[in-house]
């Protein structure tokens, strides 16, 4: 490990200014470099330090983190994260390039061609554009799909749903509905169990609250013991 710290810092400081060597939590290797270094970093990895193998691209969103707007990348939202293997030596390095929002940053499919589908993802989850990818269009989301997933900022809801047209016979788009009354759950009332089995057996349900640790649990005590689907569940012992 400190010897490849030393070549890399040795190497960093002669061709790529700014970068930013780091020890993760993991014990590994992180490198910050910026996007127009990022090509000349990676290939250099690749072709002189044996990372062979490209692991993973992700990508993380800081709107609203207070620790990162105290950061000298303050003004950049979006990190982009390469995960980068030594098969040889089994070593991972981590090589991360900070982006603005609109910003692009050069995709490296000649180098890696797995990032094809990596770059795209990234694309499609959190809207980050890769200059000079050959095909950069969404890959997990439907077409027509509006926003980016897993940006801070997108709702839990999303903006549209689907549902399938008889008439038209093909899937319609609508704006986000949502009538169903656990949409406002305040996750303090306790979950009840319906009393429909007793309803449909004449039995008048009987609650009393039973306790499993420091959790309350509201317990039917005379509602039948099998519930419709369980037909081959075995009775619970007296």
């Amino acid at each position: 490990m400190n010897n490849f710290i030393k070549k890399i810092e040795g190497h960093a400081e002669k061709n790529w200014a700014g970068c930013v060597i780091s020890i993760t939590a993991g014990n590994e290797v992180c490198l910050t470099v910026g996007k127009e270094t990022l090509r000349d970093v990676i290939t250099h990895l690749k072709e002189k330090m044996d990372f062979t193998m490209l692991m993973d691209i992700t990508a993380v969103d800081t709107l609203n983190d207070l620790e990162h707007q105290t950061t000298s990348h303050k003004d950049k939202r979006f990190a982009v994260v390469y995960q980068l293997l030594n098969m040889v030596g089994n070593q991972r390095v981590r090589v991360k390039v900070w982006l603005a929002e609109e910003e692009m940053v050069a995709s490296i499919v000649d180098l890696f061609p797995a990032a094809n589908w990596y770059e795209r993802e990234v694309f499609d989850m959190y809207g980050v554009f890769f200059d000079d990818h050959p095909d950069l269009r969404r890959i997990l989301t439907d077409y027509g799909f509006a926003g980016h997933p897993q940006r801070k900022d997108f709702p839990l809801t999303g903006f549209v749903e689907v549902y399938y047209d008889a008439d038209k016979e093909r899937v319609q788009y609508k704006e986000v509905d949502l009538p169903q009354d656990l949409r406002l759950f305040d996750f303090e009332t306790p979950w009840v169990g319906t009393n429909r089995m007793g309803a449909r057996h004449g039995v008048k349900a009987d609650k009393r609250i039973a306790w499993q640790g420091n959790i309350p649990q509201m317990v039917h005590t005379n509602l039948p013991d099998i519930l419709p689907g369980d037909e081959k569940a075995k009775l619970p012992k007296k």
